[in-house]
């Protein structure tokens, strides 16, 4: 469970990342974190549903983030 824990993404590192890369625009994620905030989910889960950013996408994202290889099948 710790190591589980250890490898997740936090929500500031998301963001910055889904900035930098111009998948989405700060307008955008500002109103997706709103409405993730209201609604208590995360905001990759909110950008997916709304279409902002795909499920590969949001893949590739926490690849990168944790500085795991992704590998596309």
């Amino acid at each position: 469970m710790l190591y589980y824990k250890l490898m997740q993404m936090n929500e500031e590192q998301l963001k910055k990342f889904i900035l930098e890369s111009g998948l989405v625009s700060k307008a955008d994620f500002e109103e997706v974190s709103k409405k993730a905030e209201e609604k208590k989910q995360k905001v990759g889960n909110i950008l997916l549903s709304e279409g902002k950013i795909s499920e590969a996408d949001l893949k590739r994202i926490e690849a990168h983030v944790l500085g795991i290889p992704f590998v596309r099948r």
